[in-house]
């Protein structure tokens, strides 16, 4: 098969020719890092993209800031900060952050004096905020305040603004806990309803916890969408992870004084100090009107606090590895790890645990994980069970997560291990 790398390599001026490389690019960063690299290395080099720069194809120049890792763009933080002033939209906002990280100083001095610009749009702002954690403390926080005081005064006048201000807390959370706390009384006294309610909670998840998937867990738990235990997934956490209790509370009434006193001895002081802001909050709007959400929030909180960091699998047997991957979580923890330790084991017996469990967790986040570490291991004999995955009665997460699978495994020079292709 003709290798398309050393053929496009220099000949990507053409938006047309640039977008097939960014759509083959994609396909290889979901399964195979080492042509995703050689892509990289090849097409994205320096001098391509600093004629892209150059351009006037902000759609093209935004796609790239995008797709492509910020490390591409190392030598270019000046070349970036020369022409961000006059970006707008997404580009604005996909670049900045790549800005910040190569040119902290520069970008400071262009997200702190728009030139005449005025006020900048939604999403220069939303992409200064991603990038604040990248710039220097003092800095960063002072520009964190004056977008807050802003927001404060025009931010909830519109949807977009309405983002801006949701955006703020996650990152403040990461560099100044005293606004942060501020900032989350406020989104939680204006939250009108469940929604607006439910977007305040994931903002504060998001900036203790991340992607963490436990609130979401003692969510479903508590309404009956997932029969996924707290027990049974024992090895992400702690010894001292009340893992009994977590089920309990998940599946039955559970008082705020029942979850109170492990908030006090399990988790962090400075995020305790946030989660109590929380509960203190919605207690002057009605707690028992939100209490299922707060319930939820708390057990996460609780499972999230008591994660290991680090999960030692080289003693994890074939039944366990899957048993973990078919978990009902999403994003499940650790997936590099586990995904490292299958492929030490022999290929056609792990082929045939991912398929027969594809089959058995369509209808949980377990069949997407595995439909993804198919995707990721790339052997060709999971092309049948992934292409039988895409029908109406999969969920729409496991049909999308099959079909990137299937385009990875599909990728050129993609080839199975020995004793992979046939599921031997």
């Amino acid at each position: 098969m003709t290798d398309l790398i050393p053929l496009a390599t220099g000949k990507l001026q053409d938006p047309i020719l640039m977008d097939w490389a960014l759509h083959r690019y994609r396909d290889a960063r979901i399964g195979d890092s080492r042509r995703r690299q050689a892509m990289e290395q090849a097409w994205f080099d320096e001098l391509t993209l600093r004629r892209w720069l150059d351009s006037d194809d902000q759609e093209t120049l935004s796609r790239l800031f995008l797709e492509l890792p910020a490390e591409r763009f190392a030598n270019l933080g000046q070349a970036i900060g020369e022409r961000w002033s006059h970006w707008g939209g997404p580009l604005a906002h996909h670049a900045a952050p790549v800005l910040a990280r190569h040119a902290p100083e520069l970008a400071w001095r262009c997200f702190a004096e728009p030139r005449g610009q005025g006020h900048r749009d939604a999403y220069a702002i939303l992409g200064i905020v991603e990038a604040l954690p990248l710039l220097p403390c003092e800095t960063g926080r002072a520009l964190l305040k004056a977008i807050a005081e802003e927001s404060r005064t025009t931010g909830r006048r519109s949807l977009e603004g309405d983002v801006v201000a949701g955006a703020l807390i996650p990152v403040a959370l990461q560099i100044d806990r005293p606004l942060a706390r501020g900032l989350i009384r406020e989104r939680l006294r204006e939250a009108e309803d469940e929604r607006a309610l439910d977007l305040a909670l994931g903002e504060v998840w998001a900036g203790l916890f991340g992607d963490s998937p436990y609130q979401r867990l003692a969510s479903d738990l508590r309404q009956g969408k997932s029969q996924q235990g707290f027990q049974a997934l024992s090895v992400l956490f702690r010894a001292d992870a009340p893992l009994e209790r977590l089920d309990q509370w998940s599946r039955g009434e559970v008082a705020l004084a029942d979850l109170l006193a492990p908030v006090e001895a399990l988790i962090a002081e400075a995020d305790r100090q946030v989660i109590l802001d929380v509960i203190e909050t919605l207690k002057a709007k009605g707690l028992g009107k939100h209490w299922d959400r707060v319930a939820s929030f708390l057990i996460g909180s609780l499972a999230a606090a008591c994660e290991r960091p680090a999960l030692d699998t080289s003693a994890m047997g074939l039944q366990n590895l899957v048993a973990l991957l078919s978990a009902d979580l999403s994003p499940l923890p650790h997936l590099d790890v586990l995904l490292a330790r299958l492929e030490t084991l022999e290929p056609g017996v792990v082929t045939s645990a991912l398929i027969d469990a594809l089959e058995r967790e369509r209808d949980s986040y377990g069949g997407v994980t595995i439909a993804r570490v198919m995707g990721r291991l790339g052997w060709e004999a999971f092309v049948p069970a992934l292409t039988g995955s895409i029908n109406d009665e999969s969920g729409d997460l496991l049909c999308e997560e099959a079909r990137d699978a299937l385009v990875a495994i599909g990728g050129p020079a993609r080839y199975p291990p020995s004793g992979a292709g046939d599921g031997s």
